[in-house]
């Protein structure tokens, strides 16, 4: 049976390891720049960082032009931009080349996360063949499974932060309690560098922090809190008022919907379905096995991992009911209900066949659904198609006449449309225009209506009456080979004027 689990094991993480790296060669291409986005909302990070390597102000008024937004925390834009500028510095790289260069400093999180997990998952496991090869798997499948997905290759702060909080915990559970300064002070730093690159990677924290108040050890609780307190508090006082004021998130409009929860949750439970299913046989164990959950009181591993699980859970599944939300607010659960699940889990020697059913069947079933993915059955394995359909709309819009708007997150960065008349919108910016809020300049409506852009590209087939509050009756459409767009020029511009050459070139 125990042959049969590792097996079970073997067959999904080779499934799991293809599925990723045909991901992620449909996503890099060392020939040609690829321009699509690998995750929600990447534009806005791209748009940063290429601030950030332009040598401009990182930290901006979403209501000002450009009217992007940048919401997440420090480390995040440091340490892509400063990797990003060095690598395409060092080659010689034009901006175009700036997403594929930033998305491999996010391998090196994947890497880091599976690295870590591996220590963490190992520590609370048998060292035998069965339980290295069932650590591995799960060190994978946290690090670059389904859940991950293409996030694995984006410019997003998730996946370094979630490699913070994996050593963190693991830092936490190889040192304590022998060593218990050394777990503090060292978990408190790499929980510091999670919460560096996104302000709300604090389960790691909010689960110590639970574990050492059950526990009653006041001095190492009082140690964290002020450790955490200095370092949040120097940071504050350190940063400008309006890097304080975005990772607040001030006046940023949030909403919250059941069908946003539980289509993550859904998502959660399918493509982590081995840990979900190594949870229920941890549960059914300590049901059928009288003391045991008397054991997991008195072990502090055992509870630090539980007591994680219940907290990170918890985070997750509150926050994953916002709109516009996604699987990346399960990445640190994923990794605490595994570890929970081997923890709660006797040897792997000592399982029986109902925890080897389970376990198995949930490798088994991933298996099963990363081979539909694979075999172009459900799923999605390559992004290509939205490079092509990117690229034939930049080849649309090079030749017209600017200041010019384009209605296309991506086609509006700075390498893709024009490096002097850009709108990066932030996700929310329709939102709030809708919500009367006060735009320097009017936003997007203003310029219309003032005549100061000369074209407007526009989805759809048939040019509308009205953009963003602003009539469009000063602009007339013209024909265009843009797939899905409409184009629009202002009515008094020379009608040869939209084959001009641009104002100004790239850089």
């Amino acid at each position: 049976m125990k042959q049969a689990l590792a097996v079970s094991v073997l067959l999904a993480t080779v499934l799991l390891v293809s599925l990723a790296l045909v991901r992620l060669f449909s996503a890099v291409s060392f020939a040609e720049p690829m321009h699509m986005q690998t995750s929600g909302a990447e534009f806005e990070s791209l748009f940063v960082i290429w601030k950030y390597t332009q040598g401009m102000t990182i930290y901006s008024d979403r209501y000002q032009p450009p009217y992007n937004a940048v919401v997440y925390n420090w480390l995040f834009y440091e340490s892509y931009g400063l990797f990003t500028k060095t690598v395409m510095t060092a080659l010689s790289l034009r901006d175009a080349w700036l997403p594929t260069v930033a998305r491999f400093w996010t391998l090196f999180a994947v890497a880091t996360s599976a690295i870590c997990a591996y220590l963490a998952f190992a520590k609370i496991s048998a060292a035998h063949h069965t339980a290295r090869v069932l650590v591995a798997g799960f060190a994978l499948l946290v690090a670059a499974g389904p859940l991950m997905g293409f996030w694995a290759f984006t410019v997003r702060p998730d996946v370094w932060a979630v490699a913070f909080e994996i050593a963190a915990a693991a830092w936490f559970i190889i040192k304590f309690p022998n060593r218990r300064w050394t777990a503090i002070f060292g978990a408190a730093l790499f929980a510091y560098l999670a919460w560096s690159f996104k302000q709300s990677s604090v389960t790691f924290l909010l689960s110590v922090g639970v574990f050492l108040l059950i526990r009653m050890a006041w001095r190492e609780l009082v140690a964290m809190i002020v450790i955490m307190a200095v370092a949040f508090g120097l940071t504050f006082v350190i940063g400008e008022p309006q890097y304080i004021n975005n990772i607040l998130f001030s006046g940023y409009p949030l909403e919250f919907t059941v069908e946003r929860g539980i289509a993550n949750v859904t998502s959660f439970v399918i493509k982590m379905v081995p840990g979900v299913m190594l949870m229920l046989a941890a549960l059914f164990y300590r049901s059928r096995t009288p003391g045991t959950w008397a054991e997991v009181w008195h072990d502090d591993i055992k509870l630090f991992c539980l007591v994680a699980a219940l907290v990170s859970g918890s985070f997750a599944l509150a926050t994953s009911f916002q709109v516009g939300s996604a699987e990346n607010y399960y990445f640190a659960f994923s990794f605490y209900l595994t570890l929970c699940g081997l923890a709660l889990m006797p040897a792997v020697d000592d399982w029986r066949k109902p925890e080897i059913v389970l376990c198995g069947g949930g490798w088994l079933l991933l298996a099963g659904a990363l081979a539909m993915v694979l075999s172009g059955r459900i799923g999605i394995t390559d992004l290509r198609p939205n490079h092509v359909n990117n690229a034939a709309i930049k080849n649309c819009v090079d030749p017209l006449q600017r200041p010019l708007y384009v209605k296309h997150p991506y086609v509006s960065l700075p390498w893709m449309s024009d490096y002097t008349t850009y709108f990066v919108l932030s996700y929310v910016y329709e939102k709030e225009r809708r919500a009367k809020r006060p735009f320097v300049n009017g936003g997007i409506g203003g310029y219309i209506e003032r005549g100061d852009l000369k074209t407007l590209v526009l989805p759809g087939d048939r040019a509308p009456a009205e953009y963003d509050g602003a009539t469009l009756s000063g602009y007339k459409q013209i024909p265009s080979a843009c797939p899905g767009y409409v184009v629009m020029i202002k009515k008094d511009t020379n009608e040869r004027g939209h084959l001009g050459e641009l104002s100004q070139q790239p850089k």
